[in-house]
């Protein structure tokens, strides 16, 4: 993974998120682009809707996937505040892999995360989880999620990327699914 070469913002400017450059290549095939508010446009935000709702059908093994149209209103109030951001991952071309970072007070959360379930098991969260864990670390800044306390693969790619479970549980939306808090704090600097 490297990033774009004329980006060379190293920490994150007042109220314009964590991450610190537009895009950034996994690989040969895969790249992702850094959308930060206000320049997030309807399309990229129907394209992660896309992605959340075909992957809440897979992990819940429902029939049908939830209307994406029904997720847009959620992403956009969630891409609201000052700063945050929308990763939006293309892998040949199509859409693979979101993520939306929010600031907040003293951590910037990792809102969502989501892989098209056709690609799972091909490491593009992992990826995106270690670009958000290396900017967090080169801006001292700490880092928080909920996670569905039943989604194992969720939480272990969480725990495999350095978070760690917290004791905080909470039932946060409208499925009624508990939900645990991980965190992870910005690695020491070195010297």
């Amino acid at each position: 993974m490297h990033e774009d070469e004329t980006s060379t913002r190293k920490a994150p400017a007042p109220g314009g998120g964590l991450l610190r450059t537009a895009t950034f290549t996994i690989d040969q095939h895969t790249d992702t682009a850094v959308l930060t508010t206000p320049r997030i446009d309807r399309s990229a935000v129907l394209q992660a809707a896309g992605i959340w709702a075909r992957a809440v059908a897979q992990r819940d093994g429902l029939p049908q996937p939830p209307h994406a149209e029904d997720k847009v209103a959620d992403l956009q109030d969630a891409l609201a505040p000052d700063g945050a951001q929308l990763l939006l991952t293309r892998e040949g071309g199509s859409p693979a892999c979101f993520a939306v970072l929010v600031p907040r007070a003293a951590t910037t959360e990792l809102l969502y995360l989501a892989v098209e379930p056709s690609a799972w098991g091909r490491g593009l969260g992992r990826a995106v989880l270690d670009y958000v864990g290396q900017c967090a670390d080169e801006s001292a800044t700490g880092l928080h999620l909920w996670v569905i306390d039943d989604n194992d693969r969720a939480v272990r790619t969480y725990l495999s990327a350095g978070w760690s479970s917290t004791s905080e549980t909470a039932i946060r939306n409208d499925s009624g699914r508990l939900e645990r808090r991980l965190v992870r704090s910005p690695a020491p600097r070195r010297r």
